[in-house]
């Protein structure tokens, strides 16, 4: 007789997404006594003396992007595909960390879809758990080195201070006493399952992943990146909407076509390919979320980035749309150059700067024209026009920004995909 099948068990963990909360964002009240570091508080990891890590990157806000306190899930999820990476944290609440010994963790939750679904909307006043995730493999993640949590001691909770040797090797560490190593300490979660006061997440099932090296060259867990040590085959990211659905396969797109992330880590582009997006909008027409499984999931027919290849004709066409615009930049460059406001010396008066044209459309054949024409560069949120010959008339950002101006709006028309200006200061 055949065992029946087990519903409560899956061979996918889920990290969870949820809105960012500026009161468990360490960047909104960490003070450390750490000099010239005020662009990166928080330490990435401890080193065994219980000396704070950093990494040598330049600048907090460049490697971690701008995300406001309180962004939303989906732009937290949009992030992290952009980024390539899960990134380990310490989950503070109340200011104060909760994961335990040396390393920040990514966590997941081996609870079933349908349990993880129903506990989402159960607690989506908290802000701590959301119908946004990204789902792995259990047995790839156990071989990235993920572990399930251990939920209380045989010993009493007690935590390191004064003269105690794991005293100050991390933000918060349990007592040698305890009986269990500072490498296996991110693993702890307090258990209290009697008294006044009950403590008790053992429903949640939580596996974590450490970063148990955090001089490598991402803070976290590499999913879409290239990485000798972690490895993944499938990847499924979950949304609500179709809308988001179409917005994360944009991201997955770009992440593919750039080959690298921002970091400049070069990223595994035949996973990208093959990763799945559904939102639960979708998952209703064919499955009961009440009872609805990852293992179940008709992976064939959840969405992937499109394969879309451009006709010669199009990159014919492409290819003459930018010659001709170049030359209509020109002309716009040169009469803004002839009217501009002058200072009393005869200078421009504007600031200096530089103009671009981007296009932030990913799965049309025009797009893939300017790709295989090797005149467009991918980066975090479009594609930007490096063979566009836009012309040089003068440093001054007005007049980079007529000519930007006057080739995007030109190869709007002549397309029919919207192109823009995008302009900085130098």
């Amino acid at each position: 007789m055949q065992a029946p099948t087990r519903t409560d068990l899956s061979n996918w963990l889920v990290h969870f997404v949820h809105d960012r909360n500026p009161e468990n964002d360490p960047s909104q009240f960490f003070v450390g006594d750490i000099p010239d570091r005020d662009y990166m508080p928080v330490p990435i990891g401890f080193k065994k003396s219980g000396e704070p890590m950093f990494t040598d990157w330049d600048s907090y806000e460049e490697h971690y992007g701008t995300l406001e306190p309180d962004a939303p899930a989906i732009s937290v999820l949009q992030n992290i595909v952009r980024q390539g990476f899960l990134r380990a944290g310490w989950s503070f609440r109340d200011q104060k960390a909760t994961i335990y010994g040396p390393w920040p963790v990514v966590c997941f939750t081996e609870m079933p879809f349908y349990a993880l679904l129903d506990y989402a909307r159960t607690r989506s006043n908290d802000g701590l758990v959301s119908t946004y995730g990204i789902a792995l493999l259990r047995s790839e993640l156990f071989a990235a080195g993920a572990r399930p949590v251990i939920y209380g001691l045989s010993t009493a909770h007690k935590e390191a201070d004064g003269a105690d040797p794991y005293a100050g090797k991390g933000f918060r560490c349990l007592a040698q006493s305890c009986a269990l190593g500072l490498e296996e300490q991110y693993r702890y979660v307090a258990t209290r399952l009697t008294g006044s006061r009950p403590i008790d997440w053992t429903h949640e099932r939580e596996w974590r992943w450490p970063l148990a090296e955090p001089d490598q060259w991402v803070p976290g867990l590499p999913v879409w990146l290239n990485h000798e040590k972690q490895t993944f085959s499938q990847v499924v990211v979950f949304v609500n909407t179709g809308e988001e659905v179409d917005q994360i396969l944009g991201q997955l797109k770009l992440l593919h076509d750039r080959s690298s992330n921002q970091f400049d880590s070069s990223v595994d582009r035949a996973l990208a390919a093959r990763a799945r997006v559904i939102s639960l909008e979708e998952l209703r027409e064919f499955a009961n979320l009440e009872t609805v499984r990852f293992d179940e999931l008709p992976f064939h027919q959840l969405k992937k980035i499109p394969r879309v290849k451009a006709s010669d004709a199009v990159k014919q066409k492409v290819a003459s749309a930018l010659a001709e615009a170049a030359r209509v930049a020109e002309a716009a460059g040169r009469k803004a150059l002839a009217t501009a406001n002058r200072t009393k010396y005869g200078n421009i008066a504007d600031v200096c700067g530089r103009a671009d044209v981007i296009t932030y459309e990913t799965g049309t054949e025009v797009t893939a024209a300017l790709l295989e024409l090797k005149v467009a560069e991918a980066n975090d949120d479009g594609y930007i026009l490096r063979g566009l010959d836009l012309p040089f008339l003068d440093q001054a950002l007005c007049i980079a920004e007529a000519s930007a101006i006057a080739a995007a709006e030109y190869l709007t028309q002549t397309l029919g995909q919207k192109f823009y200006d995008r302009s900085r200061v130098d």
